[in-house]
């Protein structure tokens, strides 16, 4: 979902986009609950993995049952900061599903927009909902596949970066080793498998850096439906938060806008009490 978290021993990663030996490297995504007696016991075996078990284990790697944050973000033009955005975010699992909770507080045009992402992990990712309540409308609508290719309140991550990692979405191909900030990891080529999920996302592929120890995607290039590369995550900061390395600062650009957005998480913390009945379309629009 909006924000990942990231196991690794450095508290500060480069701001720049760097090469992976001889190359390089969506906040975001967070994981589920993985049992330890599912996870692989060392880097190694999680290395030997086929790409499509890779991307599993990053998808159910232990977070607890529920998270919250108060996040900012950024949106920048070039080297011109043109606007603000605070959200707070509420999230829970609940076996193979897994509810989000999205409510934005400032600035004022924008406060009070609120959304729902519904996701089941025994379903097809058509079948994830989500619900936008604008104020203006008093009232939450669901978004259609074909807009979930929307920015996020004018950000550059869009509607379908947000929703719940969906493996399945995508055919790999792993490219091997490589380094990544003086880490080990395994970079993979995703090609969309469906039109449907070019529909939903405008991604006709992706190429990831994955840590194998950590079970983490460290970076993500896009390209579009013409197959140019359209944006780039990385990861700038990272932070140890109730025993889980969590991702407090990254970044999106969009390279061929030149526009990008810096994500700051804050006020974190894992399996909080959750109200189950904040997770309702009904309830969209009311800060809690």
């Amino acid at each position: 979902m909006l924000f990942s978290f990231l196991a690794s021993p450095a508290h500060r990663l480069t701001a720049r986009y760097a090469r992976l030996g001889s190359l390089l490297l969506t906040g975001l995504l967070s994981a589920a609950t993985l049992q330890a007696a599912e996870a692989p016991a060392n880097t190694s075996e999680m290395a030997s993995l086929t790409p499509e078990k890779l991307m599993e284990a990053v998808k159910w790697r232990a977070d607890g049952n529920s998270r919250q944050a108060d996040i900012t973000l950024e949106l920048w033009q070039g080297q011109q900061l043109r606007d603000t955005r605070q959200v707070r975010y509420l999230e829970q699992d609940k076996g193979q599903s897994r509810d989000t909770l999205m409510y934005i507080s400032e600035p004022k045009d924008v406060a009070g927009t609120s959304l729902l992402f519904q996701s089941d992990a025994e379903k097809s990712s058509d079948d994830d909902s989500i619900y936008l309540y604008l104020p203006a409308l008093r009232k939450a609508k669901q978004l259609a596949a074909r807009n979930k290719q929307g920015r996020f309140i004018g950000s550059e991550f869009i509607y379908a970066d947000l929703e719940w990692l969906r493996p399945e979405d995508f055919s790999y191909q792993s490219k091997g080793q490589v380094m990544w900030h003086d880490r080990p990891v395994i970079e993979l080529e995703a090609t969309a498998r469906q039109d449907t999920v070019l529909e939903k996302t405008g991604y006709s592929r992706k190429v990831l850096w994955v840590d194998p120890q950590y079970q983490l995607i460290v970076a993500t290039d896009f390209y579009d439906e013409q197959g140019r590369l359209l944006k780039r995550m990385e990861v700038e900061k990272v932070e140890q938060i109730q025993n889980i390395w969590t991702i407090t600062q990254q970044r999106m650009d969009n390279l061929q806008s030149g526009q990008s957005t810096r994500m700051y998480v804050k006020n974190i913390s894992y399996d909080v009490a959750v109200n189950d009945r904040l997770f309702n379309r009904q309830q969209l629009g009311k800060r809690w």
